[in-house]
């Protein structure tokens, strides 16, 4: 079940060369409802293959707020709608336990995009650990070049390589450097660079290095 709400305002204005054209912000709350009964057999009695294998009982609700900042540009061609920032924040309530003596809530998300120029893109996520209130994780990237700032563009990834959405996106995409920050509660910090450049549609040269910020 999902709701869309927005307002426009009329804001123009250049300001830190950010290019903005009328300001549109987007409310998008949803709720995901997931119901599954128990199997005849039990996981425990089926030799694991795969994911199909571990399938049990699901009752679970899942909220989720999204919120945006559009504006319009102009790309030399036609007026384009761009996202400024993203924010969603979601969690999840489970109705049984797997002890089956209550409900349990789920660890709360945030994940915050923003694209203030055309080639930059900046992005954050943390988790919050609702029983234990404190923050699990908290992951942070930013990523520099032609075209990244547009949705098209680098997709960090929160592992050892930053994910390229395709081979046709690769040969687009002349270069870009990336630095990230990792933290784990309790685990690691780390620092990561990233930087590559394409060498045509079907060649690209790059780099990624993490440094252990914690001894």
């Amino acid at each position: 079940i999902g709701l869309r709400l927005f307002r426009v305002f009329e804001t123009e204005t250049n300001w830190a060369g950010i290019d903005i054209h009328r300001l549109r912000h987007v409310i998008n709350p949803t709720i995901n409802y997931t119901y599954r009964p128990a199997p005849t057999i039990p996981p425990s009695r089926l030799t694991q293959f795969d994911g199909v294998d571990s399938v049990d009982k699901t009752n679970v609700i899942s909220p989720q707020l999204e919120q945006k900042l559009q504006t319009k540009r102009f790309d030399g061609k036609a007026w384009r709608s761009v996202d400024l920032a993203r924010l969603v924040i979601g969690t999840n309530y489970t109705f049984k336990a797997e002890n089956d003596q209550g409900g349990q809530m789920g660890n709360v998300t945030g994940d915050l995009e923003l694209r203030p120029y055309s080639w930059l893109l900046m992005e954050m996520d943390t988790t919050f650990t609702s029983h234990r209130r404190q923050f699990q994780s908290y992951n942070f990237d930013l990523v520099a070049g032609p075209g990244q700032g547009s949705p098209q563009g680098v997709v960090p990834d929160k592992g050892d390589r930053t994910n390229i959405q395709d081979e046709e996106q690769m040969g687009q995409e002349p270069w870009f450097v990336g630095f990230g920050w990792r933290w784990l509660r309790q685990s690691s910090a780390q620092a990561t660079f990233e930087a590559a450049f394409n060498l045509g549609r079907k060649w690209r040269i790059g780099l990624y290095e993490r440094f252990d910020v914690r001894k």
